[in-house]
């Protein structure tokens, strides 16, 4: 009689490990198909307006990042070029002597006149 327990016993535990084994490879399967569906979705969700917005703007941020590096010079050049227009374009001397020369010029054509 002990052995037929031992024996019912056995039995009981291996239909247990299989019905958890089928149980495992449906809930397996389940998940595959899950896993399917989500890879489908995220296919199309790279289709979305939204996605092409986002990288078209992960462009313009990468192009912004490189027109700021080069903008430290410009802005250099830029002052330089305003600090001499304030200057003027014709330092002082320069037109100072001009309008001597211009003044000697006239009086000597009223000379010669």
């Amino acid at each position: 009689m002990e052995s037929s327990v031992s024996a019912a016993a056995w039995w009981t535990i291996l239909g247990i490990v299989v019905a958890v084994a089928i149980i495992a490879g449906v809930l397996l399967a389940r998940a595959g198909r899950e896993v399917l569906r989500i890879r489908k979705r995220l296919e199309a969700y790279a289709d979305l307006p939204i996605v092409a917005a986002v990288a078209q703007a992960e462009v313009d941020a990468g192009r912004l990042e490189v027109a700021l590096v080069q903008i430290e010079p410009l802005i250099a050049r830029a002052e330089a070029a305003l600090s001499a227009l304030r200057r003027g374009p014709i330092p002082p001397e320069v037109a100072g002597s001009v309008a001597f020369v211009s003044a000697e010029l006239r009086e000597l054509r009223e000379l010669t006149i």
